[in-house]
């Protein structure tokens, strides 16, 4: 999503990423949100081996696929302040009925299983049916015109947070993609907003 994460380390943030299993001759398998979940929750022990990060202020950040990552990760008590998400992943059942090329290139080949146990899989991976075990506070961002991923499965989405009376900030860029590549700079800049806002 982002070539580079400058403007968060240049503001006092330390950055931490996840590389998904089996990417670029990685070890393990990538699962499309699957057991690689524990790569990125496995970044807290990591940040905490580090003696320059303040624990006291973790924050997530994912963007596309990372954003469904950022929402398991939430899913599983990953300890952090606030999220943001831009273009995230939230519904795999309305993305495979906008393109449904993604049911053959995407969740039959790296999802174990999957012709087997189709619905439960990506009903686990879709947070539109579990947004009540979404507990922080998340700022979500998408591009009005992104052809990837629907702006109206954003929408549907927060309309789930409000419905369990969630914290959240959302921001449709009208006219952007799915990288918000004309937005950029706005959409760094209310992400910092945002992790400085829950900041203790």
């Amino acid at each position: 999503m982002r070539e580079g994460f400058y403007t968060f380390v240049s503001n006092g943030f330390v950055v931490v990423a996840s590389q998904y299993r089996g990417v670029d001759g990685g070890e393990g398998k990538d699962e499309y949100g699957g057991a690689d979940v524990r790569d990125v929750m496995n970044l807290i022990p990591l940040a905490k081996s580090l003696d320059y990060v303040d624990m006291n202020n973790v924050f997530l950040f994912g963007g596309s696929r990372g954003g469904m990552m950022a929402y398991l990760a939430l899913k599983n008590k990953i300890p952090v302040n606030a999220a943001a998400v831009s273009s995230g992943v939230t519904d795999l059942f309305g993305n495979a009925k906008d393109h449904p090329d993604y049911i053959t290139n995407i969740y039959q080949q790296l999802i174990p299983d999957f012709d087997k146990r189709r619905d439960e899989a990506m009903r686990e991976r879709s947070v539109v049916y579990w947004a009540d075990k979404i507990n922080v506070p998340v700022l979500i961002m998408h591009g009005g015109a992104d052809e990837r991923i629907s702006t109206a499965r954003t929408l549907a989405f927060a309309q789930k947070l409000q419905e369990f009376a969630k914290t959240y900030e959302l921001i449709i860029y009208a006219g952007d993609d799915h990288n918000l590549t004309f937005n950029r700079m706005d959409s760094d800049r209310r992400v910092l907003e945002w992790f400085k806002k829950y900041m203790k």
